[in-house]
């Protein structure tokens, strides 16, 4: 994983044909995440698109403080007059981080959901670890090491 957070480099898929994820698509924000991921068996990306609100997500983390910050100049991608930052995260851990940062316990849940049927993906355990680390979100790293301990047992 880069420790670069966005990219000045055009995606491959365009904003417009990024899907919009509901679960994130807040009416009022103004900034656009936005995470790419290979579809597994295909030779193709799906990119998605999550609506959020700079002083929430910088308010609890000063990882995207700074790359709000970092991302404040004129080069930085628009869609529908909002920036677009560009993030190295899966889907599932971009919603998961957005979980965490907005006290959102259903992204929890449904993890919790996959563990209790034996379904452990270690890669993602270990990504949704990582990511919190990274973006400063302790409530996440916390969850993720209960994680590694459970799964471990």
């Amino acid at each position: 994983m880069s420790s670069s957070s966005t990219s000045s480099e055009e995606p491959s898929a365009t904003a417009q044909e990024a899907v919009v994820d509901e679960a994130w698509n807040a009416a009022d924000a103004d900034k656009i995440l936005r995470a790419t991921e290979e579809i597994i068996g295909q030779n193709n990306k799906i990119a998605c698109l999550y609506r959020v609100h700079r002083g929430k997500l910088a308010a609890v983390s000063t990882f995207f403080a700074d790359m709000f910050e970092a991302a404040s100049g004129k080069d930085t991608p628009e869609m529908d007059g909002l920036p677009v930052l560009n993030l190295q995260e899966s889907l599932y851990v971009v919603s998961m981080l957005l979980g965490a940062a907005y006290n959102d316990l259903k992204e929890f849940a449904d993890l919790d959901t996959h563990l209790t049927s034996g379904q452990v993906n270690w890669k993602v355990v270990f990504d949704i670890y990582e990511a919190a680390n990274k973006y400063g979100l302790y409530v996440l790293r916390s969850y993720g090491q209960a994680l590694l301990v459970y799964v471990s047992i």
